[in-house]
């Protein structure tokens, strides 16, 4: 998925102060070697000084450009290293607003910004996998919050293990619920990701003591919203998006119903 790098205004500004900062020592380099060839000009005829006379006075003529250009050159190393820092940061914090702290999957901000370019950018099948952890309020209120969390964990490692990037994007979508993003999969393409899911859904147990083992099962519904030839555009892209959540959401209502993988 391609990912449009945008640059914050105050790492415009010293970016245009780096540029200032270099060009201001190439025109003092530029300055200093015309004025030596003047100078050598100028004291090409006459008796020659002496090795310790023509440093002094070479040093005289550039002590200030030297120090000059020793200013700029640490102003310079600064605001990079200040920029840099400045860039992790930011990316750190663009991280932390598009994943879930507890699993590290993409949370729902970032499922909606994707979803969104999808409904923008392309036509054609998009299919979305809604799963709903059964009995997992039970889980958290028999045996506590941290055997919920590693619930989570462990469902969020199943669902990376069996379903790529390039085939998905899977989310958590809030509480005990996941969600997988296929973008351009149709129906069949979907309902084979679901039985990979299934499947290792069917594999994930939380070890809540050293001799019990507690099994984690989900539901899971299936929508498959393929869009038509009328156009495309932001009302557009939002009906189709309305659309799949609604199938999707009532395809895992009829499979919590039913205590079993349903597609709808």
């Amino acid at each position: 998925m391609a990912r449009s790098r945008t640059l914050s205004s105050k790492q415009v500004r010293i970016l245009g102060l780096q540029a200032i900062l270099v060009g201001c020592c190439i025109v003092l380099a530029v300055a200093c070697a015309v004025e030596d060839w003047r100078y050598e000009r100028q004291h090409a005829v006459g008796s020659p000084m002496d090795p310790t006379t023509e440093f002094r006075a070479w040093l005289e003529r550039r002590a200030a450009p030297f120090a000059l250009a020793s200013a700029l050159l640490l102003l310079t190393v600064n605001s990079g290293w200040y920029s840099a820092r400045t860039a992790r940061r930011l990316q750190h914090e663009r991280r932390r607003a598009l994943h879930d702290p507890l699993t590290r999957l993409p949370n729902r901000r970032a499922f909606d910004r994707r979803l969104q370019q999808i409904g923008g950018d392309r036509r054609g099948t998009t299919s979305l996998l809604f799963i709903d952890l059964d009995h997992f309020k039970a889980l958290n209120d028999t045996h506590g919050h941290l055997a919920g969390d590693a619930a989570l964990l462990e469902v969020a490692t199943a669902m990376r293990a069996v379903v790529s990037n390039d085939e998905g994007l899977c989310c958590r979508w809030g509480g005990d619920e996941f969600a997988i993003l296929l973008p351009g999969a149709d129906r069949a393409q979907a309902e084979r990701v679901a039985g990979r899911v299934a499947h290792a859904l069917d594999h994930v147990c939380v070890c809540v003591d050293q001799e019990l083992r507690v099994p984690v099962r989900g539901s899971i519904g299936i929508a498959t919203v393929r869009d038509d030839d009328r156009g495309t555009g932001p009302g557009r892209a939002e009906d189709r998006r309305q659309r799949l959540l609604s199938v999707a959401d009532a395809a895992l209502a009829d499979a919590k119903r039913a205590r079993s993988t349903a597609f709808g």
